[in-house]
């Protein structure tokens, strides 16, 4: 039988701000797959992690203001063995498609998914066949996330606009993720870079999914005024589960994401 660990991603009604600092823009290589870095607090917090898991399984979908009625959405895996090696275990099953591995790119499952065509629905996610099944595992796709009230999809951060707004999953009681990225290495931004804020600076409030955030200055923390910046509004879930026949652990992520161009004109 197999045995389901945990299935919540965040915790509702309290606040996180988390600040990083450096020169790192990719995820990291603990996880292996396309997961941000600010999720990880988050998905470990909830034991949803565990240092002895032997595959991750992640599907996402990263969007800018919506202009097309399709969001592409991607989903990757990797399984190891006892020495960390990854390896091919058997067939792979998202929402009904056929997840090739390609030992080509790093011995990666990898495919191609339409996140519109998941967004709000269970996904069966199934490791192996009825000979040898490791998993079979329902996991809710969180609705994609719509901003709202943007001028020229973009928003301005303020005195006199100082709040972002979405469209709110009635079915998320899990919350949702705002995180404001700052890039020195973004050309428009070389001047604050030659002026001593050289750093990438993410800063995370972790809040209930009510389809409205006003901006406070942590969220700002770190940033230069007049910077050009990306909000992103993450909506996630995540579950580790315990393999059927080979009592492994197994990480399974599905988010959608949202980037939001954003200038911070002040207010604070």
């Amino acid at each position: 039988m197999i045995k389901r660990l945990f299935c919540p991603f965040l915790f509702i009604g309290v606040l996180f701000i988390i600040s990083c600092g450096g020169n790192d823009e990719t995820p990291s290589l603990e996880f292996s797959a396309p997961i941000p870095d600010y999720l990880e607090p988050f998905i470990k917090s909830q034991e949803c992690y565990d240092d002895a898991i032997k595959g991750i399984v992640s599907f996402s979908s990263w969007t800018l203001p919506r202009i097309s009625d399709k969001v592409e959405g991607q989903l990757e895996a990797y399984f190891i063995d006892d020495q960390g090696v990854k390896i091919n275990k058997g067939p792979l099953e998202f929402g009904g498609l056929n997840v090739a591995f390609n030992s080509d790119t790093d011995n990666l499952y990898s495919s191609k998914f339409y996140a519109d065509d998941y967004s709000g629905d269970e996904i069966l996610v199934k490791l192996g066949d009825t000979q040898n099944l490791i998993f079979s595992e329902n996991i809710r796709m969180p609705e994609l996330v719509v901003p709202l009230n943007l001028s020229s999809n973009k928003l301005e951060i303020s005195g006199s606009n100082q709040t972002v707004t979405w469209t709110s999953d009635a079915a998320n009681p899990y919350g949702i993720l705002i995180a404001v990225y700052y890039s020195p290495n973004y050309i428009p931004n070389e001047t604050f870079k030659n002026n001593g804020y050289a750093d990438y600076v993410t800063n995370v409030a972790a809040v209930e999914d009510l389809g409205t955030y006003t901006f406070n200055s942590s969220d700002f923390a770190g940033i230069p005024l007049g910077a050009h910046l990306s909000v992103y509004l993450t909506r996630g879930n995540c579950s580790l589960i315990e393999g059927e026949d080979d009592g492994n652990k197994y990480l399974i992520v599905g988010y959608n994401k949202t980037e939001i161009p954003t200038r911070y004109s002040g207010g604070f």
